[in-house]
């Protein structure tokens, strides 16, 4: 997705899927964030390792640290920071 965003030309085989010749006629200036939504565990280390953070929902104030720290473990697996981890609202506690 962010090579996509870039303008490059994508022909990839994937484990899951194909793509080949695919290119933005205009590609992005500024690449806007990849968030990926997730929730549960595996979900949450795939946001931190391949995505610039997690969208969470039907979450409760208490299970925000939980979520943190499987994004960060994610991040870790990447060798990248942990600061676009996603941060509790300020009506939530943690």
């Amino acid at each position: 997705m962010k090579q996509a965003l870039d303008g490059e030309k994508i022909d990839e085989i994937f484990e899951t899927f194909e793509v080949h010749g695919f290119k933005l006629s205009r590609p992005v200036l500024v690449r806007p964030p990849i968030l990926l939504g997730a929730l549960r565990p595996g979900m949450l280390r795939l946001a931190g390792r391949e995505a610039d953070g997690a969208i969470l929902n039907w979450l409760g104030a208490n299970d925000v640290a939980k979520c943190r720290a499987e994004v960060r473990r994610g991040k870790d697996d990447r060798g990248a920071t942990s600061s676009s981890c996603p941060r509790p609202t300020p009506t939530s506690r943690e």
